[in-house]
């Protein structure tokens, strides 16, 4: 269970992406990727700390030359062992929730995991999420004790690739908690993260269009532009997304 304590933010990324290699590096607005993303979790209040959990291939070297640069902490572990890598970048951390987000998620919103992390402590569960945000808005709050109960017994290998994938598959076993997103934030049609050539078009186009109006790369920008021309945000709705589980689908649009 999450308890009042430390909390460490991890960000997973890694170079050699299967659908879109090199996106982590992929120029948004004079920013790499993981630049925007890294520095929209250090606005996190809450976190004590913040992790980049890479891989140990030497594609990855310039994200930890971007991290390391941006202050933040670096842990490299396996390629295609995503729990166990994120498991081992918090296990000398001492804390007691641990924050997942990803590097393909520019939108992330510091104030919406803010919410969810002072959410899970209060109701003490294993893990918690917000139903009901656009794809690539999302984030994870776990207890550090229900990740350790995870990397030692998932064993297949979607229950490694993915960090929820056997914690989902295992309500017995787990504690979990729903917060839902606001009506303004509920828009689980949009497609705001990037994986594919199409999603990133779609960001560059965002950014450019906020860019001219001197408004900054936010969610909260994003969805008002959304609001205002949802012509721009049909290009990839399309995209096939790859889903840990098809409970956590269902979990995460609030069903």
């Amino acid at each position: 269970m999450i308890e009042n304590g430390t909390t460490a933010g991890v960000i997973v990324s890694r170079y050699d992406s299967t659908r879109l290699p090199g996106k982590a590096l992929a120029d948004i607005g004079g920013r790499p990727l993981i630049e925007r993303v890294i520095r929209q979790m250090k606005q996190v209040r809450f976190l004590d700390e913040v992790i980049l959990a890479t891989t140990t291939k030497s594609s990855d070297d310039e994200l930890v030359e971007i991290a390391k640069g941006l202050g933040i902490r670096v842990f490299r572990g396996s390629c295609d062992d995503v729990l166990g890598r994120v498991s081992e970048a918090v296990k000398n951390s001492g804390c007691q929730s641990v924050v997942v987000a990803y590097g393909d998620n520019p939108l992330v919103d510091p104030k919406i995991i803010e919410y969810l992390v002072s959410f899970a402590q209060r109701e003490n569960v294993d893990y918690a999420w917000m139903p009901g945000l656009p794809l690539g808005a999302d984030v994870g709050v776990f207890s550090a004790t229900a990740l350790a109960r995870a990397e030692k017994e998932a064993k297949g290998p979607n229950e490694r690739e993915h960090i929820n994938a056997y914690i989902t598959k295992h309500p017995e076993k787990f504690c979990f908690g729903r917060l839902a997103a606001p009506d303004h934030l509920h828009q689980d049609h949009l497609r705001l993260t990037i994986d594919t050539d199409v999603d990133l078009e779609l960001i560059r186009e965002v950014e450019d269009e906020l860019s001219r109006r001197n408004s900054p790369l936010n969610l909260g920008e994003v969805l008002s532009l959304a609001h205002e021309m949802p012509e721009m945000f049909v290009v990839n709705a399309d995209v096939e997304q790859n889903f840990a589980t098809e409970d956590w689908q269902r979990m995460r649009s609030g069903n």
